[in-house]
């Protein structure tokens, strides 16, 4: 017979749970998830006014903020990834977007769970604007930013893929937003990368108004990289990186 735990016994447990789910040990890499039972692998802070969470019924991770001028993030250690190339996507619905310029993303080679020195690469949905940043130290600098030209304001489903392909010092980011057949791609080059080992989700919600969003079909690992001895044709699989060898 199994002894029966007191209410503060079983709160102890409860809370050990909690815990361990808080301070989750790093993943291996290639990681994937369909959110279909469980979302353990993050580090996702709540409180008041800003929530993660499974959604049982739809299987997705679903994050929401009330308040104004507030980030939210989900994050995980990759070791593995730390100064290395990686390949990063996932499934986005915007459920709801109340107010304008709120932002939905990644975060990529953070150097703690809660990003500190990273790189953001997002969009705004209501203004079809998809942006790299490095925030580093305090500053902030673009790396690249421009329109979509995917109209997002109508709030339906879309993919965000983020690659990272390094060479010595420097990294060159590229941001995709793809919707059925329509796909637009912005690259920018930092020259003197980070190298961090988190990586994850963020959202911040600007001025007044608030957001729900929902995600799905979540991925990350090291970026491919095929080599040939002959020059290689004008077609590429997406999220692969190909060096033509003489």
């Amino acid at each position: 017979m199994f002894p029966r735990l007191s209410p503060k016994s079983a709160h102890c447990l409860l809370c050990a749970g909690l815990l361990a789910r808080s301070f989750a040990n790093p993943v291996e890499v290639p990681y994937t998830s369909d959110f279909t039972n469980d979302f353990g692998d993050f580090y996702a802070p709540t409180g008041n006014g800003y929530n993660w969470s499974h959604n049982w019924p739809t299987g997705k991770y679903q994050s929401w903020v009330s308040s104004a001028n507030h980030t939210v993030t989900a994050t995980m250690q990759a070791r593995e990834l730390a100064a290395k190339s990686f390949f990063f996507k996932t499934s986005i619905d915007p459920v709801e977007l109340i107010g304008r310029g709120h932002s939905i993303g990644f975060g990529a080679c953070g150097s703690t769970r809660t990003f500190d020195s990273y790189y953001l690469a997002d969009v705004k949905p209501d203004s079809s604007t998809f942006r790299i940043l490095r925030i580093s130290g305090g500053n902030t600098n673009i790396v690249a930013e421009q329109s979509i030209e995917i109209d997002l304001s109508d709030l339906e489903p879309f993919d965000l893929e983020l690659t990272g392909n390094r060479t010595d010092n420097s990294l060159l980011l590229s941001l995709t937003v793809r919707r059925g057949a329509e796909s637009r791609t912005i690259s920018g080059t930092d020259t003197s990368a980070l190298g961090g080992s988190y990586f994850g989700l963020r959202g911040r919600t600007n001025g007044s108004g608030s957001f729900e969003n929902h995600f799905d079909d979540y991925e990350l690992r090291p970026l491919e990289v095929a080599e040939f001895t002959n020059e290689p044709k004008a077609f590429a699989p997406v999220a692969e990186s190909y060096s033509y060898v003489p």
